[in-house]
This record gives C-alpha cells, sequence and structure tokens, in this order.
C-alpha cells in the first residue's frame, strides 16, 4: 500500500506550459523520466515524457510543452503496490502524480521507491533465472563492430529500447539504449544541442555500436535473487541489470518493469531448486539444460506449484544418479530417476518421461 510516507515531495522536475520541449527534455535522463507540469494557479495540467514526445510521436524539440502534455494514470494514497506497479508499467512511465482523497496533488511515486518497497516481500528472494523465465522475449544482442543501422532496425522489429552488445566470444561489452541515440535522430536538437544535420544522417547509421553503447554494465549471475538485483538499481542508479551464466555469457536482462511484473496476480514464476553433489564443471551445460526443460515444464503445467532437480555422480565418476521431482498443488510429488553411466542418455530418458507423463 502507498502511504504519504512513501510518496516524494521534494525535487520534483517540473515545467509550465510555455517552456520548449527541448528545455524540458534536459533535464530527464531516461524514456521513463518525467517532468510535472502546472499551470499558474499550482493546477496539476500532465506530464512531458520521452517516450510520449520523441518515441511515440517526435515532436520537434522548439514545441512549447503545452502541445504535448501526457495525461498519465493518478495514484490515490493508499492504493496497492500491485495497482501501482500496473499503471507504471501499462504507462511506460515510472514517475506518476498522487493525489489524496480530495484530489489534490500531494507528491509522485517513483518505480525506486516501488522496488523500495518489494525488496522485503517474497517475490525478492526469487532468482534472476526465475524471473527470465517468465519474459515472453528472448534477449536481443548485437555485436560490438555491428552499426547503427542494425541497431535501429531490432529496436523496431523486437520493440524494445535496449540492446546487449557482446563480442566475438559472446562475452558483455555493454548496453546501447534507444534514449541514448535520441539526440543524434531528432531534429532540431532535443539534448545538448546534438541534432542531425543534413547529410549526416546516413554516416551516423554506419558507425559502430560500440562508439555509442555504455561500456559499464552491471551483471549478474543467473541464481542470484531479485532482492540484489534491486539493490545494485537503488545504489548505482540504473534500470536493469544483465543477467549471464556460468560461463559470463548474457543469457537475458531483468528490467525495473520485469521486478514490478512479480507482483501482478498470475505473474509469479514457479519455484525450481537445483542440487548437485559434485564439483565437475563439465557437466554444467548438461544441468543447465534440463533445469531449462524443466522450468519451462512447469511454467505450462497447471498443476505443478514447484520442482527440484538433482544430479549426482558417484563412484569416481563411473556411475550418475539424476532425479527430478514435480511437487503438484494436491497429491503426492512426481518422481523421476534415473541411474546409469550414460549422463546425456539419463537426461534424454528423463525429458521423455516428463513429456509423457
Amino acid at each position: 500500500m502507498v502511504k504519504k510516507e512513501n510518496v516524494k515531495t521534494t525535487n520534483i522536475i517540473k515545467g509550465s506550459p510555455q517552456d520548449t520541449l527541448n528545455t524540458t527534455l534536459s533535464h530527464l535522463t531516461s524514456s521513463h523520466d518525467a517532468a510535472f507540469v502546472f499551470s499558474e494557479k499550482g493546477a496539476f495540467l500532465g506530464v512531458v515524457n520521452p517516450y510520449y514526445s520523441l518515441i511515440h510521436s517526435s515532436f520537434p524539440g522548439t514545441t512549447k510543452i503545452e502541445h504535448c502534455l501526457f495525461h498519465p494514470p493518478r495514484i490515490i494514497i493508499n492504493d496497492s503496490l500491485e495497482r501501482v506497479s500496473k499503471m507504471m508499467i501499462e504507462s511506460k512511465i515510472h514517475y506518476l502524480p498522487v493525489f489524496d482523497g480530495e484530489n489534490k496533488f500531494i507528491g509522485i511515486m517513483t518505480a525506486r521507491r516501488v522496488l523500495n518497497l518489494l525488496k522485503d516481500l517474497t517475490v525478492s528472494r526469487l532468482s534472476l533465472g526465475d524471473v527470465l523465465l517468465n519474459k515472453k522475449r528472448p534477449l536481443v544482442t548485437l555485436y560490438e563492430h555491428d552499426t547503427i543501422a542494425q541497431a535501429l532496425h531490432l529496436f523496431k522489429e523486437n520493440k524494445i529500447s535496449k540492446l546487449v552488445i557482446i563480442d566475438k566470444n559472446m562475452k558483455l561489452q555493454g548496453v546501447l539504449t534507444y534514449y541514448d541515440l535520441i539526440p543524434y535522430l531528432m531534429a532540431p536538437g532535443v539534448r545538448n544541442n546534438r541534432s542531425m544535420r543534413a547529410g549526416e544522417k546516413e554516416q551516423f547509421n554506419k558507425m559502430k555500436v560500440k562508439n555509442y553503447a555504455k561500456p559499464t554494465v552491471i551483471a549478474l549471475h543467473e541464481n542470484a535473487k531479485v532482492s540484489e538485483a534491486i539493490e545494485l538499481i537503488l545504489t548505482r542508479s540504473i534500470g536493469s541489470v544483465i543477467v549471464v551464466d556460468h560461463e559470463s555469457h548474457p543469457i537475458g536482462i531483468v528490467t525495473t518493469r520485469d521486478i514490478m511484473q512479480l507482483i501482478q496476480k498470475g505473474k509469479v514464476p514457479k519455484k525450481i531448486e537445483v542440487s548437485t553433489k559434485h564439483n565437475e564443471s563439465r557437466y554444467k551445460k548438461l544441468e543447465t539444460d534440463l533445469e531449462t526443460f524443466v522450468r519451462s515444464h512447469i511454467a505450462k503445467d497447471k498443476k505443478v506449484r514447484s520442482a527440484r532437480v538433482r544430479f549426482d555422480i558417484e563412484k569416481n565418476g563411473g556411475l550418475f544418479k539424476i532425479s527430478v521431482f514435480l511437487e503438484p498443488e494436491q497429491g503426492e510429488v512426481r518422481v523421476f530417476e534415473r541411474e546409469g553411466k550414460d549422463p546425456v542418455k539419463l537426461v534424454k530418458e528423463i525429458k521423455q518421461a516428463i513429456r509423457n507423463q
């Protein structure tokens, strides 16, 4: 629940109807940011947001903000966190106005404040791997020597705002956001006077993405908890963390939106525990493959509440015992277990047994 003490009342970015879009946007730092606009008498009029004024509508930078106002959803004091996060997700704005019971503007609620309240809830104990399972879109990557034209194509084709940049060895090199490219694409300029001049667009499209990507990014292992991601987002003033596997290859991205999505009804990923009884790195890929399969299966099976996976090696590597336990909402736990000398064969048999159940 949003209480009065949770509301931000100071250091709110404000604007007047006669300010220009160029001037107002110079105070914002991301496509989810917002400036709050008031009349001369102090009445709340709406917000200016980069997504709606530049990406969605493409207003020139000289436009008076009274002509490009967005009317965001309103938070009422004592609204639930679930409702607040839903409004932020659906509106794509992470800064929303808060009103009291008499419809008087009293401040704003930010996504960061929502995350700060979420870190003490049960969802914060989920792993980042669990969060990735709940995402509909796969990770979209781009090589560091690919061009801006290729990046713009991927932004548009996948309807995303961030691309993960990798090198030829699939190692993480940085993150490129669409918002960072806006100053080079818009005319007249909307920030730092870096607008695109005539004849420069073609040359810009040929530039390498490594020249515009942020090289310093925060990465966490897939087994890290959501609470760790929240802590980094809050302390480092970032909007997302990159998720990597045991070889430091990026496998996903967890954003502020993804974390807020966790408290929506029916959106919490099912829990899966994985345990091993060995230190053999050569079998890690096989374990991950089985874990991914089980995650996918229980996400689709409404009767299963959670799962456990065990991968044991005995007799100095001469014998493998692999088990999967599926815990239903009601009834007894279903066990799928195989033992033998060929782990690849055992995993294949367990997968087939689960499919055939």
